[in-house]
């Protein structure tokens, strides 16, 4: 007798954890997609020290910036985070996923390292990276195109760029593209004033009238304490998404 009501018991424990691990998930909690997305965004946070800031405010004034680029709250965030981690095998996957995405970025990176611009930071046609860190030994990233290279490289030439660790408090870039035409110029200031994806088109003017295409990124004097990440810097308009992530549901 005993030993039918174990079986019983057994058998009813093993039918709730089955039900538990196949129930699906909630609405509000985010897709592995997006969790992959998230967290790496956050690694690459986590590697952004600034002296001049406490560590504990630091690291929530990065986390926050986050949250805002993908427009997720931290309470959205950390149950999806605990719903995930109840679930080993999609955990693991979303974690090894993370992982293979920075190995990607940190060898990409060290490239960037060996190859470093001068002060000025000037790019030349066969030298512009993907990704920048702005400090006060670098302040600035600027770069001019060509009539010759924007033919060639940039037809369709359009300036992009995610930003990452600008300071909630008074935190801000300065930045501004100029089209050099036959007969006129056309200045394109960017309103840089938080972490997110920025974009600059080519102004709708011939093509055979354009001489130069030159800009630039840069901290203003009063902030050269901070230290502010540009990555996924693109210079062509092209159909994949602005993330590096290849995720996406």
């Amino acid at each position: 007798m005993l030993k039918n009501i174990r079986s019983v018991v057994l058998a009813a424990l093993l039918i709730t954890f089955s039900s538990s691990c196949k129930k699906e998930k909630p609405k509000d909690v985010l897709s592995e997609g997006q969790m992959i997305e998230v967290l790496y965004d956050i690694h690459l946070a986590q590697n952004i020290s600034i002296p001049s800031i406490k560590d504990s405010d630091m690291k929530q004034g990065l986390f926050n910036g986050v949250m805002e680029k993908h427009e997720v709250t931290q309470d959205r965030f950390e149950k999806s985070l605990d719903w995930y981690s109840k679930d080993m095998n999609k955990y693991m996957k979303i974690n090894d996923s993370v992982l293979s995405l920075l190995k990607t970025e940190n060898a990409r990176l060290k490239k960037i390292e060996t190859d470093m611009f001068d002060f000025s930071n000037k790019l030349t046609t066969q030298k512009r990276p993907e990704r920048f860190l702005l400090t006060r030994s670098t302040p600035s990233l600027s770069f001019k195109i060509d009539s010759t290279a924007i033919r060639r490289d940039f037809p369709d030439f359009q300036f992009r760029l995610d930003i990452l660790g600008i300071p909630s408090a008074g935190g801000k870039l300065q930045g501004e593209l100029m089209f050099t035409y036959k007969d006129t110029i056309v200045i394109e200031k960017m309103d840089i004033s938080g972490d997110s994806h920025y974009c600059v088109s080519k102004p709708v003017i011939a093509d055979s009238l354009l001489k130069t295409i030159s800009g630039f990124v840069r901290l203003p004097v009063n902030r050269r304490d901070d230290r502010v990440l540009l990555y996924n810097i693109r210079y062509q308009k092209d159909s994949l998404s602005h993330s590096n992530s290849p995720y996406s549901e």
